[in-house]
């Protein structure tokens, strides 16, 4: 069994694609038909909640979301300038008052973002205001606008330490009407509810998620997420944990890079770390400027990016290089 699709302005039903278009146009459809079981799998990655901002950019400029929109949604390829944008709608929110709650699934980006975006991870030591409080996700209390400290401005967190009895202590309470961005939020969620790392919190990670969505889509705050394959599925999720029937605000860049911006692939067929690693400084010799994805997951890997970022330093001091 396969499923016959074509685009919907070339004709609602069959009989209408054929009446405007031939018999060559379903041809043409029935030749790309896909079987069922591949549509089916596809489909879990589509998008079909319509965009409410449509842009064709290579870089996104100074997009503006309504205040109104509970759930936004930013679908734009890798590089297009996502984290940059998320930027500016962060540091308006912290100048309005509004705390900012970052949420990722891996340390490093969790940390890279809220360098960024000037607020401190859920590693860094937690900050305390003038009357004491130890926790970033205590409010300040009431009369307190007064004195030198200011608000805290929110923090970053991985979703594995996303409950009450983490280190973090987190309380999704005191995160009422606060602005929430998951950063990659397919792989968020998906590692909140597949990982090892959050095997044994898993009932208290998603029960916190939850909450927090309850209190946010769910009152006056708002969550941002963002992802070059952003479906259906993640927003429908969070809309379904926070309990609210809403059509989320979408952001879709349709920007696609050209012949001259795309790169070369080529099978490896190397089988080990140190290889890969010497044909890799024999690349960066003949002028090669290679991007590097890992999967360790520790700051100290033998073979992660800061302990390979800190080798290629030493070997090419004069190239500059970068980790993520």
């Amino acid at each position: 069994m396969k499923v016959v699709t074509w685009d919907p302005a070339l004709g609602k039903g069959v009989d209408d694609l054929i009446a405007a278009h031939g018999k060559a146009a379903f041809d043409q459809a029935y030749g790309d038909a896909l079987p069922l079981d591949t549509w089916r799998a596809l489909s879990f990655n589509r998008l079909t909640y319509p965009a409410s901002l449509r842009v064709d950019e290579r870089y996104l400029s100074n997009l503006e979301r309504p205040a109104t929109a509970r759930l936004v949604g930013i679908k734009s390829p890798k590089g297009t300038g996502k984290t940059q944008l998320l930027d500016r709608w962060v540091h308006q929110a912290i100048e309005q008052g509004q705390r900012v709650l970052v949420i990722s699934h891996r340390v490093r980006l969790v940390e890279a973002l809220c360098q960024r975006f000037g607020l401190k991870s859920y590693r860094s030591p937690l900050a305390q205001d003038e009357v004491g409080n130890s926790q970033l996700n205590l409010p300040v209390p009431p009369g307190n606008s007064g004195g030198t400290a200011a608000a805290p401005k929110g923090y970053g967190i991985c979703i594995d330490s996303l409950y009450p009895d983490s280190s973090v202590g987190f309380n999704p309470e005191s995160w009422r009407d606060a602005l929430v961005i998951i950063d990659e939020v397919e792989q968020v969620l998906w590692h909140g509810l597949n990982s090892e790392t959050c095997r044994n919190q898993r009932v208290a990670v998603l029960k916190s998620l939850k909450n927090l969505m309850q209190h946010t889509l769910g009152a006056k705050g708002q969550v941002i997420v963002a992802d070059a394959d952003l479906s259906d599925v993640s927003l429908d999720y969070l809309l379904t944990l926070a309990g609210v029937e809403q059509l989320p605000w979408v952001i879709e860049n349709t920007w696609k890079p050209g012949d001259a911006e795309a790169w070369a692939v080529y099978p490896y067929s190397g089988k080990t770390p140190k290889q890969l690693v010497h044909d890799l400084e024999q690349h960066i010799l003949e002028g090669g400027k290679p991007f590097v994805c890992l999967s360790a997951q520790k700051v100290a890997s033998k073979w992660g990016t800061c302990t390979l970022e800190a080798y290629l330093q030493t070997q090419f001091p004069e190239k500059k290089n970068s980790s993520d």
